[in-house]
């Protein structure tokens, strides 16, 4: 960290930090801007508790901690880059520990893997009591050269969807590196959940979205477009 200069501190710094690796003169100068930067103040309250529970956990829950610090650094990062929707990040963050409504892992392209969505297996980084509930999407599909017959297959893993308070579709177009999101039932006095989609290469920046109704219909619709190659975890604001 440069010392002349009053920075947001890094992960490293608040590593450092909370491992007693900074000099007195550095942690003064942390302490004091700490007292004048709630998001600072924040970040190192929040990775003293995931360091303290890191180690007392089992190795799945050491990567489920993982995959919640980075839904809490996607959060600050998206605040950045978003400063209009600031508030709501960091009200998702400070109130629910960058808990969401829903969590998904989309794996697009990823040589040896098969394009797709998994909805198993992310219930640590679902806040208590959620309002959505996955599973794949029925896909009725009608077999070649047979008149009046549809089969129907649940096998199609790039489409999930989701009943609750209202209802979710996620899909995945590997054609054109899209992923779609669209979301019908939303009431006239409620807003649609902002959308994280959040790479797990640490050189990409979390792409965030807030869905906009589509005009002549009664849904909303968030597209991530141009997507690159990879693993990602496409995390929903929780609904209060």
């Amino acid at each position: 960290m440069k010392s002349q200069v009053w920075q947001h501190l890094s992960d490293s710094d608040v590593e450092k930090y909370l491992a007693n690796e900074v000099s007195e003169e550095e942690a003064l100068r942390m302490n004091v801007h700490m007292s004048k930067c709630e998001k600072c103040a924040e970040k190192v309250r929040t990775m003293r508790r995931l360091n303290f529970l890191f180690n007392q956990w089992t190795a799945k829950a050491h990567a489920e901690l993982l995959y919640q610090y980075q839904i809490v650094g996607a959060l600050n990062q998206a605040a950045e880059l978003h400063p209009d929707l600031k508030d709501r990040l960091h009200n998702w963050l400070k109130h629910w520990q960058g808990k969401a409504e829903a969590a998904l892992r989309v794996v697009l392209k990823v040589p040896g893997e098969a394009t797709q969505i998994i909805f198993k297996g992310w219930e640590a980084m679902v806040k208590p009591e959620p309002h959505l509930k996955f599973d794949y999407a029925v896909v009725g599909m009608r077999p070649r050269g047979v008149r009046g017959v549809t089969k129907i297959d649940k096998t199609d893993k790039t489409k999930v969807r989701a009943e609750g308070i209202f209802s979710v579709e996620v899909s995945v177009n590997e054609i054109n590196n899209e992923v779609i999101v669209q979301i019908e039932g939303i009431i006239p006095d409620q807003k649609a959940p902002l959308i994280l989609l959040i790479p797990d290469a640490k050189e990409q920046e979390p792409l965030l979205s807030q869905p906009e109704r589509e005009s002549g219909t009664n849904y909303y619709v968030a597209r991530f477009q141009n997507v690159p190659a990879g693993r990602y975890t496409l995390v929903f604001e929780p609904m209060e």
